[in-house]
């Protein structure tokens, strides 16, 4: 699983900048969730982005919030058993603040499969989330490890994560 990019809203300024004549079309869609499918399905047929189908396994896109997905998909469905969920939603200006909270880590436990790992990429340049997401986890009585990544080149930014897991989950080479 990977939570990436919190849903916000914010203003709409879209526009077209094409080589051809043909005019634009309009389109009826009945609220913001089938907006934003309509244009993730049209980018992503004008694109080659090949991550999700260049992926082993099967992947299915949830477009809205993700701890309500999740809530909703646990209320209906039940637990996914992931074997690594990856939320990846903090490194911008604005973090969504309740995907970081008590409540939620719960259910990101919830979908983890029986040894599975929660990762958190922790990177900010305006906020330190290293005490908050280490208290949430000694708080529900998790194991956790922080990693920082040291860049090769001058292209690259360190990153920091943060690994999440039932007591005992982690090896001694993990924990090294």
């Amino acid at each position: 699983a990977v939570i990436a990019l919190a849903c916000e809203r914010f203003t709409k300024n879209l526009w077209a900048e094409r080589d051809s004549a043909a005019r634009p079309r309009r389109v009826a869609v009945k609220d913001e969730a089938d907006q934003a499918a309509f244009v993730a399905d049209s980018v992503l047929a004008r694109r080659s982005f090949s991550f999700l189908a260049d992926a082993a396994g099967t992947t299915e896109v949830v477009l809205g919030d993700a701890r309500l997905a999740l809530e909703r998909e646990l209320a209906t469905t039940g637990p996914r058993r992931f074997d690594v969920f990856v939320v990846d939603a903090f490194t911008g200006d604005a973090i969504p603040a309740h995907l970081l909270t008590r409540e939620c880590l719960q259910l990101y436990q919830a979908h983890l499969a029986p040894g599975g790992r929660l990762l958190l990429h922790i990177s900010n340049r305006y906020l330190d989330l290293r005490p908050l997401v280490l208290g949430l986890a000694r708080d529900a009585n998790l194991e956790s490890i922080v990693m920082d990544s040291r860049p090769a080149g001058i292209a690259e930014l360190p990153a920091t994560w943060a690994a999440i897991a039932r007591r005992g989950s982690f090896s001694a080479e993990e924990r090294a």
